[in-house]
């Protein structure tokens, strides 16, 4: 008797020791996890519970498993990357009320399933949609994945993925046995909006569906009610969106190849080799199975649906009004700064304008005295010096005012050309060219301006040398009136081109 309670002391020692051993995953470095048993496998599903848990966490599956026997509910959600090695994990059952469900309930847009090998039955209760094999639904990646086994859903059911997201990605994964469900039902992927490429498919779909028949017995006395029951497709084990690769898809299927069976004779809608409906991409795929169906049933898609759908939602909408507020707010800002700089302009080219008055009136009075000056005989010439002294500082007022000119009207041109700038790419396009040719005018009267006050002062600089050389050099002072004269006549058509550059501006 005491030998007998010493053996049972042992025996829960030992218990508590294999439960305290599975009490935590191996973990290598808090980024590693290790799975060598069925019981690594369920504190992972346990841990997953939080979605988040697995993000950047690499498992490593380092040997067949079998969960058989086991109380096992799909790993909720995983978002870090399952390295099955080639490795197999069999014995998989589950038919309780889950959904999603499979070996994994959702893989999450960060996560992915490498070289793993599923086996099992899977026939959930309650709403029973969104069932695969290996995931109910996809929003990562899955590659190089195999289901062998049974798949019995109602809605989203494939011997794969269940519901392949957007942004899901199925690439050289296979499927074999059986898989079957009421819509949207795919060897592969029950439902598809996202890729698949490369994947194969062995597995019967559909293939074991009655034919319904009409049971008088069940009509109810009002005949409106009982014939309108009768025409519910609920009513009867109908299936819709049959396919050896995909139920339904919208989104891509690239390269796959069928080899199962789809469907029963005189019974289902939309049944095809590849997808049983299609709205999306299908390219390089074949199919090698047998197809039965009662209506839209193909080799390759049993209805093809080519056309476009846009859903605006509200926040779409929102986006939309946002945008054209912005764009209305820069449009304001933009005729404001065109009307400030426009206002800056108009004061400086009338700035400009009475500089340029002013320059050809003190032109033109310079031109009148050396005139009378060079007319008068050289007996004057020394009176003339004290007139020449006289204008030559009225000239250096002149080309003064002329280098002003040039300078305003250079400071005018950078203010119109930053208003212009916001101009470039809108409605004024052609003003924008307009205030542009005229802008380059202006530049152009400017410098020839400044050019034909230069030459004054340097004829007048000539006028000077020659007064005080001894004697007088009266050549010099002839040169030198020669030279302010023809400055002078030269100025006359730049400041004319001056005055047209404005006006257009």
């Amino acid at each position: 008797m005491k030998n007998e309670f010493v053996k049972r002391v042992l025996a829960l020692l030992c218990t508590l020791l294999l439960l305290s051993g599975h009490a935590a995953l191996a973990v290598g470095d808090g980024e590693t996890i290790y799975i060598s048993d069925a019981m690594d496998l369920l504190d992972l599903a346990e841990r997953c519970a939080y979605d988040a848990w697995s993000e950047g966490k690499t498992v490593y599956l380092q040997r067949d498993i079998s969960l058989s026997g086991v109380d096992f509910a799909p790993i909720p959600s995983f978002g870090g990357t399952f390295e099955g090695n080639g490795h197999k994990i069999s014995g998989v059952s589950m038919d309780e009320s889950v959904s999603p469900a499979g070996l994994f309930g959702v893989i999450a847009a960060t996560g992915a399933v490498n070289d793993l090998a599923v086996e099992g039955t899977l026939a959930p209760g309650g709403s029973a949609k969104r069932v695969g094999g290996i995931a109910g639904e996809n929003r990562g990646t899955i590659q190089n994945c195999a289901f062998t086994g049974t798949v019995d859903g109602a809605e989203s059911v494939g011997g794969v993925v269940g519901v392949n997201a957007v942004t899901g990605t199925l690439r050289r994964c296979q499927a074999g046995g059986g898989v079957f469900g009421k819509g949207m039902t795919g060897g592969v992927v029950g439902e598809n909006h996202g890729t698949v490429s490369f994947c194969t498919n062995r597995a019967y779909v559909n293939t074991n569906t009655l034919d319904p028949s009409l049971s008088f017995d069940k009509l109810e006395m009002n005949m409106a009610a009982g014939l309108g029951g009768l025409l519910n497709p609920e009513s009867f084990n109908i299936t819709v969106d049959s396919g050896g690769v995909a139920g339904y898809s919208d989104g891509s299927l690239l390269g796959c190849a069928n080899y199962g069976g789809v469907g029963y004779q005189h019974v289902g809608y939309n049944v095809g080799g590849v997808a049983g409906r299609s709205s999306g991409h299908i390219s390089a795929c074949a199919n090698y199975g047998s197809i039965y169906g009662r209506r839209e049933v193909g080799g390759v898609v049993g209805t093809a649906e080519p056309h476009v759908q846009i859903n605006l939602t509200q926040s779409s909408l929102d986006e939309v009004r946002r945008q054209l507020d912005a764009l209305s707010r820069t449009v304001d800002r933009t005729v404001s700064d065109a009307e400030r700089a426009s206002d800056a302009i108009s004061a400086r080219l009338t700035a400009v304008g009475g500089s340029v008055d002013a320059a050809e009136s003190r032109a033109q009075t310079l031109t009148d005295k050396l005139s009378d000056t060079y007319d008068a005989t050289i007996t004057e010439v020394n009176r003339g010096s004290d007139m020449l002294d006289n204008t030559i500082h009225q000239l250096d007022g002149v080309t003064k005012d002329m280098i002003a000119v040039a300078e305003t009207t250079t400071s005018a041109l950078d203010a119109l050309e930053g208003a212009m700038g916001d101009l470039n790419n809108g409605p004024g396009g052609n003003v924008f060219d307009q205030l542009s040719s005229a802008a380059s005018d202006t530049q152009s009267a400017a410098e020839r301006l400044k050019s034909s006050a230069d030459a004054m002062r340097a004829g007048m600089e000539a006028i000077q040398a020659a007064v005080q050389a001894s004697p007088i050099d009266t050549d010099g002072i002839s040169a030198g009136v020669d030279q302010i004269s023809d400055a002078y006549e030269s100025a006359k058509p730049a400041l004319d081109a001056l005055r047209s550059a404005m006006t257009h501006l």
